[in-house]
This record gives structure tokens, C-alpha cells and sequence, in this order.
């Protein structure tokens, strides 16, 4: 597998304020930052991008027709200590759960824990072990790392062949079902390399299968745009945030499989079973 280096963060100026300067302890400000949120007519839809300095809070941006935008890409500027992002949420509540709408808080500064909290209409309780898109867009824009990444790189290709395969089985009429020849034409591997035996196909896909650094190095050069990730966004993730967002585009990799295993013609469905297998082999070997 390839081991280029990871691409490297957009320079960012050192702080001006440091971390100890920012005033009141900074889960008390967000959390009355979030209070204040919830009760703006305008909170649902939007998400809002605050920064804190010394005793004072600034909103840095604020997105509503594509609210993700306000976050990602964001390099907080040097004269803050911490970011913050408040942003709509929904919590189903037990037995019945119940949905109800709430809002969230993400606090992250250069240096330290990262703080989340949920507000609803009775109450402010902390959040545990807070992940997703949102915690890896904070620690980005501050220049910080994200959790390591947990997802084996051959995840990738193969959730976008099953995704391209159950697209052309969900199209195909019923007089026409997929056949192995559309699967492996689907198969993301280099065309002078496919196979029609579904070992030879699953070896090479898991052979050639690239990392998630090499993936966003191409990504970030522009010579591949992996689900619509642009170049500069592409050098503003870390690999970690890059793997999590590619793999966040499809449906869980277990649903996945299991419907192509229910949808597609039964000869269809064990030659992929078939090549999946070869191809972890592969690339665990």
C-alpha cells in the first residue's frame, strides 16, 4: 500500500492571545452562548461560528442556506484562543423517543479538551466523548489533529463499487437485471486490470488500493476528486477528518453489503462476496 506523507495543514500564524487568557472559564461562556442561541427566532436552520478572546465573544461567520460552509475551510484567525460553533440538533428522548429540536455547542481551544454541549427548551447538560464532522472541523481550524483514523483505506473503493452497484441494480429493469460484466465494469480498478474471476478482481482492488494519505494528496494536488472533495478543502483536512468525510458519504459499509447481497441476481451477489473476500486478503497481506 502507499505511504506518501500526509499533505501538509495551510500555515497558520502562532496565537496572540493564549489559551490562559481566555478569561471565564470557556464551557461557562459557551454554554451561555448556547443559551442565547436557542433563543434566537433564526437558530434552526443556521450554524454559527464564534471565536473567544479575553472576555470577549465574536461570531466569525454564520452560514444558513449551506451551514457546513460557515466551518469548514475556516483558519480562526491568530488573535483568538478558542473556536466555537453553535448549530441546530434533534434528540429523541426514551421510551417513545420522541424527537424534539435542540442546539449544540463545540468549544475547542489551540490547546486543551474540547467541551460539547446539548441545549433543549429545560435544560444545559455536557455531551460525552463528542465525534463527528463538526469536532473535526473545529480542531482543523485551530490547527489541531484529529482522532486517529479507525477506517482500513480499502473501506473507500469498496463502498463506492457497492454504491455504484446498487445504483445500476435499483436502474436495471426487471427484464435486465446487472450482470457480472457491469459489476466489474464498475469495480473501481484500473481498466487494463480487471478480471472477469472474481479473485483476480478482488486481489487487484485490494493490491492497488491507495492510502488515505496518498488519497488526499491526489485530492489536494487536484488530480482526484474523491465524493466532491476540493482541493483546498482537501488541504485543509488532515487524513484522519479526510477518511471520515469520504466514508461519511455513503450509507454503513454492513447495510451496504447486505442489500447488494439481497438485490443483486444470486450469481451476481457471490461473485462479489467472492472478490470482497479476495481482496482483504490482499490487502491485509
Amino acid at each position: 500500500m502507499a505511504t506518501e506523507p500526509s499533505f501538509p495543514f495551510p500555515d497558520v500564524p502562532p496565537a496572540t492571545v493564549p489559551a490562559s487568557a481566555l478569561g471565564p472559564d470557556l464551557r461557562e461562556r459557551l454554554r451561555l452562548s448556547l443559551q442565547r442561541h436557542v433563543r434566537s427566532e433564526a437558530f434552526r436552520p443556521a450554524l454559527t461560528v464564534v471565536g473567544f478572546r479575553g472576555n470577549d465573544t465574536d461570531v466569525v461567520r454564520h452560514g444558513v442556506d449551506r451551514p457546513e460552509d460557515a466551518v469548514l475551510e475556516l483558519v480562526l484567525p491568530s488573535r483568538y484562543s478558542a473556536v466555537g460553533v453553535l448549530a441546530s440538533s434533534i434528540v429523541a428522548t426514551p421510551p417513545a423517543r420522541t424527537r424534539r429540536d435542540a442546539a449544540l455547542a463545540i468549544g475547542v481551544p489551540r490547546s486543551g479538551p474540547v467541551i460539547s454541549l446539548l441545549a433543549t427548551s429545560e435544560q444545559v447538560i455536557d455531551t460525552k466523548e463528542p465525534q463527528g464532522w463538526l469536532i473535526d472541523a473545529c480542531l482543523r481550524s485551530v490547527g489541531r489533529p484529529t482522532a486517529p483514523c479507525q477506517i482500513p483505506a480499502l473501506e473507500f473503493p469498496i463502498a463506492l463499487w457497492l454504491d455504484r452497484l446498487m445504483v445500476a441494480i435499483l436502474n436495471a429493469p426487471s427484464t435486465a437485471p446487472v450482470a457480472w460484466e457491469t459489476a466489474i465494469r464498475l469495480c473501481p480498478v484500473p481498466r487494463q486490470w480487471r478480471s472477469d474471476d472474481p479473485v483476480d478482481l478482488g486481489r487487484t482492488l485490494g493490491s492497488t488500493t491507495e492510502s488515505w494519505a496518498a488519497l488526499r494528496s491526489a485530492a489536494a494536488q487536484g488530480s482526484r476528486s474523491p465524493v466532491g472533495v476540493s482541493p483546498e478543502r482537501a488541504r485543509w483536512m488532515d487524513d484522519a477528518m479526510f477518511a471520515r468525510w469520504c466514508m461519511g458519504s455513503f450509507p454503513d459499509l454492513a447495510s451496504l453489503r447486505g442489500d447488494v447481497a439481497f438485490l443483486a441476481p444470486p450469481t451476481v451477489a457471490e461473485h462479489i462476496e467472492i472478490a470482497l473476500r479476495a481482496a482483504w486478503l490482499a490487502f491485509s497481506g
